[in-house]
């Protein structure tokens, strides 16, 4: 008990900004929210309400915005596009695809609670009248699934895998409506995706194959590719990149220098877990 008190100070005091990082501690622990006047400025005049959620504090604790997501996004995306944000969380993507295109428009799904609360307000707060917020999660099924929500962070909850013995503990298995993605996009009218960010911790397959003849109609993809997410599906990250340079895309790994964007031809000792895919002409 005395060495992790210990510890736990040594953390506080060593870190850059200390009283900031012992408020931040506090609040995702207890899960209050600070002020409602405590928000996170971000790029392109984006602002997020400080919310007890590790994505909000993160951008709170550090002294810059996340200048290769911001690179990656201005350079990828254009004012007319249409964009898709599937796992949006509490918005900061969708914020910013919002305000890049600014004539275009951005469709926003979070299945959990309370993120799409928090995503709600943010879009509100930022008057992003182009954003359509969906609370849905995408999958090969249309109807609904059990979703494995975080007690606390909410960054690593997911739909809970079919035929899986997957512990529960630190997740609530919570009932979410489901729909594939080429139904979506009939839905909402979309017949062109300039610009589709996938992070669903896992199921980007699941999402891939839900577009159907679709797929054809999407642009560039940018997407997390983590091998222990998609572990959790029964399926590797050469599952993943199989399934799109059949589909026609051409596969990078996206960096950042001296404020410039660079895509390096992906391989599968690349580095990094975050790919951009591009759909040969």
């Amino acid at each position: 008990m005395l060495n992790t008190l210990i510890n736990g100070i040594t953390r506080v005091l060593r870190h850059p900004r200390p009283f900031r990082f012992l408020l931040s501690r506090l609040s995702l622990r207890g899960g209050w929210s600070l002020p409602g006047s405590a928000v996170v400025s971000l790029s392109h005049q984006v602002r997020v309400r400080l919310r007890p959620t590790p994505i909000a504090h993160q951008f709170w604790l550090r002294r810059t915005p996340d200048d290769t997501l911001v690179t990656i996004f201005t350079d990828l995306i254009n004012e007319g596009d249409t964009v898709l944000d599937i796992g949006a969380n509490i918005g900061t993507h969708t914020l910013l695809a919002s305000k890049i295109a600014a004539h275009g428009r951005v469709l926003a799904c979070e299945p959990g609670f309370p993120p799409y609360q928090y995503l709600l307000e943010n879009i509100s707060d930022n008057q992003c009248t182009n954003v359509i917020p969906l609370c849905v999660a995408v999958s090969e099924v249309n109807g609904s699934a059990a979703f494995a929500q975080e007690h606390r962070s909410h960054e690593q909850s997911h739909l809970v895998p079919t035929n899986t013995t997957e512990s529960t503990n630190g997740y609530d298995a919570v009932p979410v409506a489901t729909m594939r993605l080429d139904t979506l996009l009939t839905w909402q009218g979309v017949s062109e995706v300039h610009f589709l960010k996938l992070d669903v911790e896992g199921a980007e397959l699941s999402v891939l194959r839900s577009l159907g003849d679709s797929l054809r109609d999407v642009q560039t993809i940018y997407f997390e590719h983590a091998e222990h997410n998609y572990q959790r599906y029964g399926y590797k990250k050469e599952a993943v990149c199989d399934f799109l340079t059949s589909a026609g895309y051409t596969l990078y790994v996206p960096s950042v220098t001296a404020g410039r964007l660079e895509l390096q031809p992906y391989s599968a000792s690349s580095p990094g877990k975050n790919v951009v895919a591009k759909r040969v002409v």
